[in-house]
C-alpha cells in the first residue's frame, strides 16, 4: 500500500480498518432490546383491515430481511395488550430457543404502526453513538457471528 492509502485505515485487533471507523461491542450501539407481549390472533391471507392491529410471527424475521406480511390479526379483546410497535431503522431479532431460530433478526426499513411485537421477537433500541442500524444487521448474519449466538443461546430462555 502507498503511503496515502495505509492513512485510509487503521489497525485494530481484528485487523485493518477505515481509520474513521470506532471499535466498539454491540452494547455501544443498542441501549436495549424492547419486547412485546404474548396475544391471541388469526391468520388471514389479506393481512390487517382497516381499524386492525397485527402481532408478528416469528416467521417475519428470516436471513437479515423483516417480513411485514408475516402476522397475525390481534383478536379485539387483546388489542389493548399489545405494548411495542414496528419502528424503522431497527433490528427485529427472534429469542426462539431453537439453534436455527435463535438469533434470527431482520433489518426494518419503514415504520409498521399497525404491526406490533410478541414475547417471542425483540426489537433494538439504537444508542446515540453515531452508527448503522443497517450494518449491524447485516453483521449479525455473519455465519461466525450466528454460531456464536447459537451456541451462547441454545437451552436458555435468556
Amino acid at each position: 500500500m502507498s503511503q496515502c492509502e495505509t492513512d485510509l485505515f487503521q489497525d485494530t485487533p481484528i485487523g485493518a480498518v477505515t481509520a474513521d471507523w470506532e471499535m466498539g461491542v454491540i452494547g455501544d450501539f443498542v441501549t436495549s432490546l424492547q419486547a412485546g407481549v404474548s396475544v391471541n390472533g388469526f391468520a388471514t391471507d389479506t393481512g390487517c383491515a382497516e381499524g386492525e392491529i397485527g402481532v408478528l410471527k416469528t416467521s417475519a424475521v428470516l436471513q437479515g430481511r423483516f417480513y411485514a406480511q408475516q402476522h397475525k390479526v390481534v383478536i379485539a379483546e387483546d388489542r389493548g395488550r399489545v405494548t411495542t410497535n414496528v419502528v424503522s431503522d431497527r433490528i427485529i431479532i427472534s429469542r426462539m430457543n431453537t439453534p436455527a431460530l435463535v438469533g434470527e433478526s431482520g433489518y426494518v426499513t419503514k415504520d409498521e404502526p399497525n404491526l406490533y411485537l410478541p414475547d417471542r421477537l425483540w426489537q433494538t433500541e439504537p444508542s446515540e453513538r453515531p452508527h448503522s442500524q443497517r450494518w449491524l444487521s447485516y453483521w449479525l448474519q455473519h455465519p461466525g457471528v450466528r454460531r456464536l449466538i447459537a451456541v451462547s443461546a441454545t437451552g436458555t430462555s435468556n
